[in-house]
């Protein structure tokens, strides 16, 4: 139990098969793989509807009107445009927004998300951009450029 808590993704007891051991090291470093190869060529961007950002210059514009994200609200955002279109477990959010030692309390991560829905979306209480899941996590809608 100490090792999950403190980020172990899996373990093995003697005596084990070859196979099993080889399958369980595959799942590992594709699931380490699509969570932090983050490596992008070209210019990161997200366009959906009005709501347009730009990752290098860390430019949020909803129309005509520039919105100031705060670092933990930008990364947040970041992290969802990442994986567009699909939903982000609340722990996920949590590991890869205050890391390893996050709480599990998704509390903090409910305020951000309400702070950038008043910042983002054209009306708040009918989020058209950041959804959520209720008792899963959050998803960003599909960007228009695929290269987010």
């Amino acid at each position: 139990v100490k090792a999950f808590d403190t980020g172990g993704d899996d373990y093995i007891v003697l005596p084990f098969a070859k196979k099993e051991f080889l399958a369980r090291i595959r799942r590992i470093v594709l699931n380490k793989r699509l969570i932090f190869d983050f490596k992008y060529t070209g210019t990161r961007k997200y366009r959906s509807g009005d709501l347009f950002i730009d990752f290098e210059k860390r430019r949020v514009r909803l129309g005509e009107t520039d919105i100031k994200l705060t670092p933990v609200e930008f990364k947040i955002v970041d992290v969802l445009c990442k994986y567009a279109g699909m939903v982000l477990k609340y722990d996920f959010l949590l590991k890869h927004i205050w890391g390893p030692y996050a709480n599990g309390d998704n509390k903090i991560l409910r305020v951000n998300i309400t702070n950038i829905r008043h910042k983002i979306e054209p009306n708040p209480k009918k989020p058209i951009y950041l959804i959520t899941h209720n008792g899963v996590g959050y998803k960003m809608n599909n960007n228009e450029y695929g290269n987010c």
